[in-house]
C-alpha cells in the first residue's frame, strides 16, 4: 500500500493519535484554515532540480520557483498560531540548471530572506544527517591554480526552523 492509497480524492487526509496529515497542493489546502489555527507545519517542498514527479513540474525558472516559495510562507503566516512552528526540508546550496540556465546559489539563504519577507521568525537550522552522503567528483583544488574558477559542493540538507 502506497501513502496514495491513504488519501482517495475525496478524502484527502488522515486522522492519526497525534493529529491530522493533509496530502494535496499546499496553497490550494492552506486556504482551507482558518487564521492563526495550526501548530507546526512539516514540509519538504520541490528543490526545483529536475526531479520526476506525478504532478508537479520541477523545471520552473527560479523566479518563479521562489515566487512559489514566497506564496507558501505568506500561507504559513497566515495559518500557524502566534506561537506555532514550521519545518522545512531544504538543500544547503546547489546549482540549478534550467532551460539553458546555469545557476549556482544558496536555497539555504534564499528561504531565509523570504521568511523574512513573509514576516516568519527564524529560529534555527538542523543540518540532516544521511547514512551515504553525497559523493561527487568535484572538488576545491583547482582553485589554487585558478583563482577564479574554485569549484566546491555542497548537496547538504537542512531543516528550517
Amino acid at each position: 500500500m502506497s501513502w496514495k492509497d491513504l488519501f482517495p480524492k475525496e478524502n484527502r487526509y488522515l486522522e492519526t493519535e497525534n493529529g491530522i496529515l493533509y496530502n494535496g497542493d499546499c496553497l490550494e489546502i492552506m486556504t482551507k484554515f482558518p487564521r492563526n489555527s495550526i501548530d507546526l507545519i512539516i514540509t519538504s517542498p520541490p528543490y526545483n532540480v529536475g526531479i520526476r514527479y506525478d504532478s508537479w513540474a520541477d523545471t520552473m525558472s527560479i523566479e518563479n520557483y521562489f515566487g512559489f516559495v514566497k506564496l507558501f510562507l505568506i500561507s504559513f503566516k497566515t495559518i500557524l498560531k502566534e506561537d506555532g512552528r514550521f519545518a522545512i526540508n531544504i538543500l544547503m546550496d546547489i546549482n540549478m540548471k534550467h532551460v539553458g540556465e546555469m545557476n549556482r546559489l544558496s536555497p539555504l539563504g534564499e528561504y531565509y530572506n523570504l521568511l523574512k519577507v513573509a514576516g516568519l521568525k527564524y529560529n534555527t537550522i538542523v543540518q540532516l544527517e544521511e547514512e551515504t552522503p553525497h559523493r561527487v567528483k568535484y572538488t576545491s583544488w583547482g582553485s589554487w591554480k585558478i583563482a577564479s574558477a574554485p569549484y566546491a559542493y555542497s548537496p547538504a540538507e537542512v531543516v528550517l526552523i
